[in-house]
């Protein structure tokens, strides 16, 4: 025949809404005393079977004992401790993870540079450059999705435990607030270069997040020997590498205007209208004297000045720069993109130069441009007025801008 004490515990123990450490715990605690309870009654003179079932009878109703214990345990106290305790350990789970996550990145970048070393040795040509930030940021964001994965499964079992709830009660309020909070952090806080890829990566760390929360459990999360061991390697991996990495992902990329066209062209207005200068203005038989003539580009601004600002204005009003898509292995304008990225007014200065400023990281998908100076004429048309320059570029913002740009 069954254990009458252990029919009443299980009873007890699913009358508990409690995490199962908790239920366990409790099962325990009871067991232990109703034997210790039965045995003292057998001393006393009772049958076994009697001495059970008053011992059971003297600890009370199962389902009433495990409604009360369960209710002296959830308070709205218990819940703000899990609150702050469930955040800080979801942030330190989400630190180490993205720590093992760049060393994971960091030791598969130098697999891949290795090999690609060893292809370029045994004669491979090719080009391993690349010009679009956005692909480092891609690369970079995947280890947002480890440590995304990493706080919602800790966040669970840290507040299932404070809060003296269930896993399956707390999943889809973390799942649901921290998912917010989560996105608010990749889509909109983190501003880096942007693509599509980037941007796919980091609306997938939310989602990483909250798939992790609702599958989360209340049980301790252990760590075995073997996990210590690789976490261990990674980390000495990342303490190598990433310096050599993090030298080469933040040297500036800069591709130069190569020599122009292929020609032979008639004459200059045949070459601008070559390389699709005509889209900027009308082009003049003969360029003005601009006398000194100066472009840079930082942090995705680029800023111009141009002498004999006198001469200019006297002939041009409206006068301004325009950013375009370049082809900048041709040396020209891009035809697909019929239209200015960017334009900016310039000003005169007392030195009798033009000078002005333009943003050209504010369009997706622009990976060269070129700055050109425009002005209209007294006859109400714009001409093209010289060409200033161009390199390479790429969109740097949060994900959310990147959605919203032209």
């Amino acid at each position: 025949m069954a254990d009458p004490i252990d029919s009443y515990l299980d009873e007890l123990e699913r009358s508990l809404n409690l995490p199962s450490a908790e239920r366990a715990a409790i099962r325990e605690e009871i067991a232990s005393h109703l034997h210790d309870e039965r045995s003292s009654l057998i001393t006393e003179g009772l049958e076994p079977a009697a001495a059970a079932t008053e011992a059971i009878r003297r600890q009370g109703d199962a389902p009433a004992l495990g409604q009360a214990l369960t209710q002296a345990r959830q308070t709205r106290r218990a819940l703000l401790v899990a609150a702050g305790a469930g955040t800080w350990a979801a942030a330190g789970a989400a630190v180490r993870a993205w720590i093992l996550g760049v060393a994971a990145v960091v030791a598969t970048l130098l697999a891949i540079g290795l090999a690609a070393a060893i292809l370029t040795r045994g004669g491979t040509s090719g080009s391993w450059l690349i010009e679009d930030a956005g692909w480092y940021s891609a690369v970079g964001a995947t280890t947002f999705l480890v440590a995304a994965w990493a706080a919602g499964r800790m966040f669970v079992t840290v507040a299932a435990r404070e809060s003296h709830r269930p896993a399956g009660w707390i999943r889809p309020w973390i799942a649901l607030f921290g998912g917010i909070v989560v996105a608010w952090l990749a889509l909109v806080w983190l501003r880096v270069p942007q693509n599509l890829a980037s941007v796919l990566v980091l609306g997938s760390v939310p989602v990483c997040f909250a798939l992790a929360a609702l599958t989360g459990s209340d049980r301790p999360i252990l760590r075995t020997r073997l996990a210590r061991r690789a976490g261990l390697a990674l980390f000495a991996t990342m303490a190598f590498g990433l310096p050599i990495l993090a030298f080469a992902g933040t040297t500036p990329v800069a591709t130069s205007l190569s020599a122009v066209g292929s020609g032979p062209y008639a004459s200059m207005q045949a070459m601008l209208h070559a390389l699709g200068f005509d889209m900027a203005g009308r082009l003049l038989v003969q360029e003005p004297d601009f006398g000194d003539e100066s472009w840079s580009a930082s942090n995705g601004v680029a800023t111009i000045s141009v002498g004999n600002a006198g001469a200019i204005t006297a002939q041009w009003h409206d006068l301004r720069i325009e950013a375009w898509r370049a082809l900048l292995d041709t040396g020209g304008l891009d035809r697909s993109s019929p239209d200015p990225i960017a334009t900016a007014p310039v000003s005169v200065t007392a030195g009798d130069a033009l000078v002005g400023s333009i943003r050209v990281d504010g369009v997706r998908g622009v990976s060269q441009f070129m700055i050109v100076l425009t002005g209209v004429a007294p006859d109400g048309q714009r001409d093209f007025l010289t060409s200033l320059g161009g390199t390479n570029t790429t969109f740097n913002g949060s994900a959310l801008d990147w959605l919203r740009a032209p």
